[in-house]
């Protein structure tokens, strides 16, 4: 027998084995990106090029073989084409008004994509080129030579043409009439969804409703499992699974009905019949089996009898699992043949319609026999959970604990796309609600706690405490209009709270405001109720903050009855902007000794016990361990509040929590180490470096433009690294910085640059030589846009565009076309309006790796800072403005994350941090920089200038 060791409590493991194999199986499966312009265009080019090359290469002594490969390219031609024309075209979503719902008929049309006039040019083009090449199969009376002339024109034509609407595509992906329609890039092949795969992941599966019975992380949109694993639930299943029978039985008996009208009859008791089978499982799927029993035995040695315990939880939740699964599969395949029985009597059909009937029978047999085993194998689990506690209620409880925690703190690692562009025609096209089938309350219909038998109720009500007369005590539940949630991952096993409004409840609230929000509220005890007052927080109808006072806000951060991440990322990064990190600690451990109001009858302390106070202090120990595991939150200054949070969790009290023993286990982390930031390792090999053609003393025009902007993007990247965002928040607050905080080392880097620029044009004297370095400069920062290194593109772009570079009109009259339409695309990255609304569009469109200009997020911190006061009346904190600069701050770590992939050349930075070195002053500079260029082009007449331009021309 496989003995199980004993897991100290301060050394739980993060992930278990099965989590480590499927996070490394999901990595694995992890579907490509979508196919890039760039590959699309190559496959463009190269497909029409070999059509050309069958033409020109085999002209003089064209075989038949040659026609039936170039029969194949054409067809090549046509596949690259379209895949080409559906990822990069705009739709033009022009529906016709006859199909729209009647509420937005009248709403003007979007008016046609400017991308369309290209498009039909390309599709035109396609199609002369299929017209001519069937002109090889048929006797079209052209001779074979003019034939192939005609495919030859066609295909060229229809390679200028790609290029001219990849082109289009590029420039309309910089301007706004593109930027929602390609956020989401399409697909040419279907991916795998790798969500909730791993062999052994205990929660695994896929269907409709899974949910993984509360041992998966779900996606925000997704409300997790929240009915209570209870006697009522094995009650209200019983009575639907007798309810199941009953529509078995008919079903079954009107299948062996052979008839006129039997198929259309079928269908209809097939569909009541899936019907109860999909209330059934919605059910099921709601049930939160992790809070019951425990899987892990953790705390527990595994030979005695609570390990027998764990070996028999884990064989019942597999075999939960697998019945759930079947059902789900068995379902589908249910629909499908019942969808397939063919409706016509005739003979050769008999035999088909019969075997589906069979077919249709054996499946409802399953899926009956299914459910019944998911009901038992549910009553062998509420058992084995009492019986776990009874035996060992602190490991019972801590163990849960630790999988409860680690859910609520942790998102899915899954690498599922997101699909949230695409739009489901049901949903476009929606008829009628689906009534439910009789027997069955549907979920958002009634807040009703009267049950029927047979029915399964939304919520397991097992409080009877009347609600409180007072209206306006109810309207303060709501906090300025606020929903109240359900905490479904830090809730400890106790009574079931009221859970979160679907969207069918959220839509009644909208239609009946106060009155239904009144009905809600009731609907959670007083005791059970947030501990602050409508005075002490402001909620706008959004449930987000707007305002609060420090004590409302901690106990909003460590709610017991919701969870918002929002909320909590935004306070944690910010909370150093309106109170001290000692002020906090403090906050926080009153919270986790929160006391009983008074007067609580026995089973109402239990319920508050178990749904209020221990979920507070689980989201308090939690918090700790996001301020010790997060970067950003505990600088070098704070960490000497280690000392009284070690003092604070190695207490009586809170040492009981189990939870509380990790804290002590990052806090030995913080102190050994020295790691001052997120490490990411990189798979792939760095292109090979361009090293300088001389090695003995470096010059400009010695490095490659793409080098040099390549080691200019790792000097700026490691500077925007360090970047934190207490400097971010303190330098919108003091204006500018007194200190070189890492914000003043990234504008210096910039400002150097622009000087260095200048002063590497202004030390030549020769004309044709400054027009050298500036082709030079404008291919480095052009390289340096493709890098995204939008800092170093901008530093030379405003290095070059300096009064003293930019007058010297014998210099610029020198630089080619090519170079010109380089610098004009850097310079309309960023235009010099407030909004740079086109270098929004683009860093939009830009993944990670890259080097922002640091210049637009300060100057919307600034924005924030001056429009928005610290404090709201009442002398409440104004979080909005915190929760405003808390985004800005996120888009400026976004960047951080991922590191270029590129090798240092340490000659040439070494070059550069001496090139820089010199530039301090940047105002005296200007001043030499201004008087070099006026000595090294003065001030000429117009006729001076037509003098100089036809002596420079070889007309004088």
């Amino acid at each position: 027998m496989h003995v199980r060791p004993v897991v100290p409590a301060n050394t739980l493991p993060e992930y278990t084995a099965a989590e480590r194999i499927a996070q490394s199986l999901q990595q694995i499966l992890a579907p490509s990106p979508p196919e890039s312009v760039t590959e699309l265009a190559t496959a463009a080019e190269s497909v029409t090029r070999a059509v050309l090359d069958n033409i020109r290469m085999n002209s003089s002594t064209r075989m038949s073989e040659n026609d039936f490969r170039l029969s194949d390219q054409i067809y090549d031609v046509v596949v690259v084409v379209r895949n080409l024309l559906y990822a990069l075209a705009v739709p033009t979503l022009r529906i016709p008004r006859n199909v729209l719902p009647r509420e937005v008929r009248d709403l003007p049309l979007p008016p046609q994509s400017p991308l369309k006039p290209a498009q039909r040019k390309v599709t035109a083009t396609l199609s002369r080129l299929i017209l001519s090449a069937r002109a090889i199969q048929y006797d079209s009376g052209l001779s074979m030579t003019d034939i192939l002339s005609r495919i030859e024109i066609d295909a060229e034509g229809l390679r200028k043409d790609v290029i001219a609407f990849i082109l289009k595509v590029q420039e309309l992906r910089r301007s706004s009439k593109s930027l929602a329609l390609h956020k989401h890039p399409k697909r040419l092949h279907s991916t795998f969804n790798t969500q909730n795969v791993g062999p052994g992941l205990v929660g695994a599966g896929a269907g409709g409703r899974w949910k993984g019975f509360g041992w998966i992380s779900l996606d925000e949109e997704q409300a997790a499992s929240r009915r209570q694993l209870g006697s009522e639930a094995i009650s209200q299943l019983g009575q639907a699974l007798n309810n199941l029978d009953t529509k078995y039985q008919s079903l079954v008996h009107v299948l062996q009905i052979s008839h006129q009208n039997s198929v259309e009859q079928a269908r209809l008791s097939g569909k009541e019949f899936v019907s109860q089978i999909s209330s059934i499982v919605s059910f099921i799927s709601d049930i939160h089996v992790a809070r019951h029993v425990d899987i892990d035995g953790l705390l527990q040695d595994g030979t005695g009898p609570y390990g027998r315990t764990i070996e028999s939880a884990q064989q019942l939740v597999r075999k939960l699992e697998a019945v759930t699964q079947a059902v789900h599969d068995d379902t589908a395949t249910f629909l499908l043949t019942l969808q397939s029985m063919p409706e016509i009597n005739f003979p050769q059909y008999r035999q088909r319609k019969k075997n589906a009937r069979d077919h249709l029978i054996a499946l409802a047999s399953a899926l009956t026999a299914n459910i019944s085993v998911s009901l038992s194998t549910l009553r062998d689990l509420l058992s084995l959970g009492h019986e776990q506690a009874e035996m060992s209620l602190g490991a019972y409880n801590g163990s849960i604990e630790w999988r409860m925690s680690r859910l609520s703190f942790r998102h899915s690692f899954t690498y599922a796309e997101d699909d949230a562009h695409l739009v489901n025609m049901a949903m476009a096209f929606r008829g009628a609600p689906h009534k439910p089938p009789k027997g069955i309350t549907p979920y958002d219909m009634s807040s009703d706690t009267g049950q029927t038998p047979g029915s399964l109720s939304r919520y397991d009500t097992t409080n009877n405490t009347p609600p409180s007369n007072d209206y306006q005590e109810s309207k303060a539940m709501r906090c300025g209009k606020g929903k109240p949630r359900f905490d479904d991952n830090l809730a400890v096993l106790g009574h079931l709270q009221s859970p979160a409004p679907s969207n069918g409840s959220q839509n009644l609230e909208k239609l009946l405001d106060d009155d239904y929000a009144y009905k809600i509220a009731a609907a959670k005890p007083w005791y059970l109720r947030p501990n602050y007052s409508t005075e002490e927080i402001l909620i706008e109808p959004d449930n987000t903050v707007k305002g609060g006072t420090l004590r409302a806000l901690v106990e909003r951060l460590t709610a017991h009855d919701q969870i918002d991440p929002s909320f909590n990322q935004a306070f944690l990064m910010t909370f150093k902007s309106f109170m001290t990190v000692d002020e906090l600690f403090d906050l926080l451990v009153a919270r986790f000794k929160v006391e009983p109001p008074s007067g609580l009858k026995p089973d109402e302390l239990e319920a508050w016990k178990t749904q209020k106070q221990q979920p507070v202090q689980l989201r308090v120990i939690n918090t700790f361990i996001t301020m010790l595991k997060d970067d950003g939150i505990l600088e070098k200054e704070d960490l000497r509040i280690l000392v009284r949070l070690e003092a604070f969790v190695s207490s009586d009290e809170v040492s009981q929590v189990q939870a509380a023993k990790k804290v002590l286990v990052y806090i030995e982390r913080v102190v050994r180490s020295n790691d001052n930031g997120p490490k990411v390792v990189i798979q792939s090999a760095p292109p090979p470096p361009l090293y300088p053609k001389s090695a003995k003393k470096l010059k400009l025009t010695h490095i490659d433009p793409l080098e040099l902007a390549r080691q200019l993007t790792l000097m700026e990247s490691k500077l925007y690294q360090k970047i934190n965002a207490m400097e971010c928040l303190q330098r919108a607050r003091e204006q500018k910085a007194e200190n070189m905080d890492n914000i003043a080392n990234v504008i210096q880097m910039s400002n150097r640059i622009a000087d260095w620029v200048a002063e590497c044009v202004l030390s030549r004297e020769d004309a044709r030589k400054r027009a050298t370095i500036v082709k030079h400069l404008i291919s480095v920062a052009d390289r340096c846009r493709t890098l995204h290194n939008f800092s170093s593109m901008i530093a030379i772009t405003s290095g070059l565009n300096t009064p003293p570079i930019r007058r010297l009109k014998r210099t610029w009259e020198l630089i080619d076309r090519r170079s010109m339409m380089q610098f004009t695309a850097c310079e309309m990255t960023i235009e010099s309006t407030k909004s740079i609304t086109k270098y929004r569009q683009l860093m939009a469109l830009v993944n990670p790796p890259c080097v922002p200009f640091i210049g637009v997020f300060l100057s919307a911190l600034q924005f924030i800072h001056d429009g928005n006061s610290d404090m709201l009346p009442g002398g409440l904190v104004n979080f909005r403005k915190r929760q405003k600069a808390f985004e800005v701050i996120t888009d400026i770590k976004r960047w951080q994350v991922q590191p270029f992939n590129l090798q240092p050349v340490y000659s040439v930075q070494t070059w550069i941090e001496e090139s820089l070195s010199h530039f301090n002053d940047t105002k005296a500079w200007s001043e030499q920089f201004w008087a070099l260029s006026i000595e090294l082009e003065p001030r000429e007449r117009d006729d001076e200038k037509m003098a100089r331009l036809l002596q420079e021309s070889g007309f004088l």
